[in-house]
């Protein structure tokens, strides 16, 4: 079916997908990737397991979605960096910014953290796109600061 003709998912989806990626959010950040399982995240969200692998394929794709959702929050404070901005500022507000979501987003934090120090095996494709060309022109951004 094409995308333009598919049915937009029902509030009810909706909400069972937010539940289901909240229970995923606090197993993954509790027991990490591979400890934690499809039962656990289903116990946490309040349904069952088949109910779970009708909205997502697997534990990878709900763990996936959750660090591809968080990207783009994330690298904010990174696309925040004003080339144009006082040096100094510009990076005193970037660690600013960095640790207050590490204080307020303390699950969100863990889970990117344990994806990074496992080698990003699930999110290494979305690094390469996204972060690894926004990294590259901050670091320019910052020789030129340095210069």
């Amino acid at each position: 079916m094409p995308a333009s003709s598919a049915k937009k998912p029902s509030r009810i989806q909706l909400r069972n997908r937010r539940v289901i990626l909240d229970a995923a959010l606090e197993v993954f950040s509790k027991h990490g990737y591979r400890g934690a399982t499809l039962d656990q995240i289903a116990a946490e969200a309040g349904l069952s397991k088949p109910n779970i692998l009708y909205y997502f394929d697997g534990k990878e794709d709900i763990h996936v979605t959750l660090l591809s959702r968080l990207m783009k929050t994330w690298l904010d404070p990174l696309v925040a960096l004003d080339p144009d901005g006082d040096p100094r500022g510009e990076i005193l507000d970037y660690v600013d910014r960095k640790l207050k979501m590490a204080g307020e987003l303390p699950r969100e934090s863990r889970l990117f953290a344990n994806e990074i120090l496992q080698g990003a095996p699930r999110i290494s494709p979305e690094l390469h796109s996204h972060l690894k060309p926004l990294f590259d022109e901050k670091c320019a951004v910052i020789a030129g600061w340095v210069e």
